[in-house]
């Protein structure tokens, strides 16, 4: 072996190896964020990852050529520099390939190997030179990496300083504004609606106190488009039509338009996946914290390092890289922001998770609904049946996963009180969605656009300046929330928000007339062939007390008698009832779907003409679920005429 070609030093080696994983991280970070400006999909990665990544790739490649040089000293043999580089190579240029779904890993794998070799060789034939080009290149890409560390922690900084100085003087006595979210939750099971378990004691006070909306729904059954129709009054279909839909500075905010009031603004997000810098939704917040700066999310970011991570998983037990967010946890993010805002009224947006699967309520709360937290059930999905026992016990989990939910809201409301606070702040409660047990034999959300998924609640407080124990029975949909906050937090003022303000059903005179509520959900290639939206998107359109769905995909059309039938389970679209009022409904639709944004109107143009020309087959939309589920359960009180 050529001398010039042996690694002396353990240094000598770690520089390479870390040298090669440096340049492994930027390679992975170009991949990533390089596709997702093309196909404008989610990386479900922070910002920081094009620091981290880099950092976390170079740190286990030098922890590797550890391994090598220890494993070559073992033996008393010289190391040599070609097969360190070849290697390092090798699984860099391995892991950059199976970034792209497009490549077989086999494929990855042999052109991973085939350039590790190739460059290694390259190595050994000009050691000299790769020696120096290693030695005046890695302090360079170490200061990268350090400087896109600080300036992302700079830019934060001085956005989040910048937004809070800049703001206007408030009105005199403005409202501070609440506006809290709590993921996956379903009306049908909160003892605030009528539920027979006390899942929610401390929402039934706040309903109390203020107005208590019971045919709230929103506007889609997942959670990336109900949040930002909820910060900006606008329908999926008026938004855009990509796969994950998100806002541009062309869609006001909600929290934009309070900022320009001079509120503070902030928000603290568990459901970090979709309620991130992605969606666009962090526009107007001068803080808003979703993926946090650890040690879990900078493995998360480096494929090699997630991959490492899962596999000694296996053999040990290991914290997950990306802890649940608790309730606490927001309300103690929450309360230490307040801390900062100098008095000014504030606009704070909270979601909670706690009640998203998979279900796990704590200890105590659990025992109460019958549920031991020690031993958990197969979670039902398209491989594993779920059988009625097992979805009692996922119901029982989801109660008591409401109620631990519901005392921590108690905590934050008693706090915010003993500050001084609550008198004069607007706290309005929803969900994004709601969940399936059985129901139509679909399970989770997202799957179809039935009451289960969509039906929400829907509470608004304010001591004294809104009507205590007020019940809105007329079918509403959340997509009127940013235009009914921003007219109580400044009456008359003008509002660039879609929607219409909800203070229309306790301040107007008479009754008004409630305006048409819209669901939608769209088809995406990853969903499951059972799902009935697999084939095609999911429109629901409700009015006069009828609740039309349509699958654009297939023409499959239902008709349900919501209030004689709450829970859907009679279709009457093949009644003559039916057959009489499906013309109406279909151009209902059709109407909406030539509203929605030009992305929209292309997609659904033969939709269009079919509902245009009455088109359908007026045949119920199947769920094949793998196994029956519960069908029935507990539905709630019919509304009265």
């Amino acid at each position: 072996m050529p001398r010039h070609d042996v690694v002396r030093r353990p240094l000598d080696l770690l520089g390479i190896a870390f040298w090669c994983g440096l340049l492994t991280g930027f390679a992975e970070v170009v991949a990533v964020f390089g596709r997702k400006a093309v196909d404008r999909r989610f990386v479900y990665l922070g910002p920081d990852a094009v620091w981290t990544t880099p950092l976390a790739d170079g740190l286990l490649f030098a922890l590797l050529g550890l391994v090598f040089y220890g494993a070559a000293s073992r033996w008393r043999g010289p190391v040599a520099r070609g097969p360190v580089v070849a290697g390092c190579a090798a699984i860099g240029c391995t892991t950059v390939f199976l970034l792209f779904p497009q490549l077989h890993r086999a494929a990855s794998l042999l052109l991973g190997v085939g350039l590790g070799l190739q460059v290694g060789s390259l190595a050994a034939r000009r050691a000299e030179g790769f020696h120096c080009t290693v030695r005046r290149t890695l302090p360079g890409l170490a200061a990268a990496v350090g400087l896109l560390a600080l300036v992302l922690l700079a830019r934060r900084a001085s956005l989040e300083h910048h937004l809070f100085v800049s703001r206007a003087a408030p009105a005199p006595g403005a409202p501070n504004v609440l506006l809290i979210i709590l993921d996956t939750v379903r009306s049908l099971n909160l003892s605030a609606y009528g539920y027979p378990k006390p899942t929610s004691p401390e929402l039934e006070r706040l309903a109390r106190s203020g107005v208590r909306f019971d045919n709230a729904f929103s506007p889609s059954a997942w959670t990336l488009p109900s949040h930002l129709t909820l910060v900006t009054g606008r329908h999926l279909h008026q938004l855009g039509a990509g796969l994950h839909p998100s806002l541009d500075g062309r869609v006001p905010t909600l929290p934009e338009l309070l900022r320009a009031r001079g509120y503070a603004t902030a928000g603290f997000v568990a459901n970090a996946r979709y309620v991130s810098w992605e969606s666009g939704i962090t526009r107007g917040f001068a803080r808003f914290e979703d993926y946090p700066r650890s040690l879990g999310e900078a493995i998360q970011g480096s494929l090699l390092a997630r991959r490492a991570y899962h596999h000694v998983g296996k053999l040990v037990e290991l914290p997950p890289l990306r802890p649940r967010v608790l309730a606490a946890d927001i309300n103690r993010a929450l309360l230490a922001w307040l801390d900062g805002t100098g008095g000014r009224p504030f606009f704070a947006f909270l979601n909670y998770l706690d009640a998203h699967d998979p279900y796990e309520p704590p200890d105590p709360v659990a025992r109460r609904f019958g549920i031991d937290p020690t031993r958990r059930e197969p979670e039902p999905d398209g491989e594993v049946p779920h059988t009625p026992e097992s979805m009692r016990w996922q119901l029982a989990a989801y109660d008591a996963a409401i109620a631990h939910l519901d005392a921590e809201l108690g905590r934050l409301f008693r706090e915010l009180d003993r500050r001084g606070l609550l008198a004069n702040t607007i706290v309005v409660v929803t969900s994004d969605h709601g969940e399936a047990f059985g129901e139509h034999r679909l399970i989770r959300h997202g799957s179809s656009v039935y009451g289960c998924m969509v039906r929400v609640p829907l509470l608004v407080a304010w001591p004294g300046r809104i009507p205590a124990g007020h019940v809105v029975t007329a079918p509403v949909s959340l997509r009127d929330v940013p235009a009914t906050i921003a007219e109580l937090a400044r009456p008359g003022a003008p509002s660039p928000l879609g929607g219409r303000s909800l203070t229309r059903y306790w301040a107007g005179p008479g009754a008004p007339r409630p305006d048409t509520v819209i669901t939608a959900l769209r088809q995406e290639p990853t969903h499951p062939m059972w799902w009935p939206v697999s084939r095609g998107d999911l429109f629901s359109v409700e009015f006069d007390g009828v609740r039309y769905i349509r699958n654009l995909g297939d023409g499959g059309e239902e008709l349900f008698d919501v209030r004689r039938d709450p829970g859907e389970r009679y279709d009457l679209s093949r009644t003559e009832r039916g057959r009489a009022l499906l013309p109406r409904y279909r151009r209902a639709l059709e109407r909406i779907l030539a509203e929605g944004s030009e992305a929209w109107r292309e997609r659904t143009a033969e939709a269009r003409r079919a509902l245009r020309s009455g088109a359908g087959d007026s045949a119920a939309i199947p769920a094949v679920a793998p196994a029956a589920g519960l069908s029935g359960g507990w539905s709630p009180r019919p509304s009265p005429r």
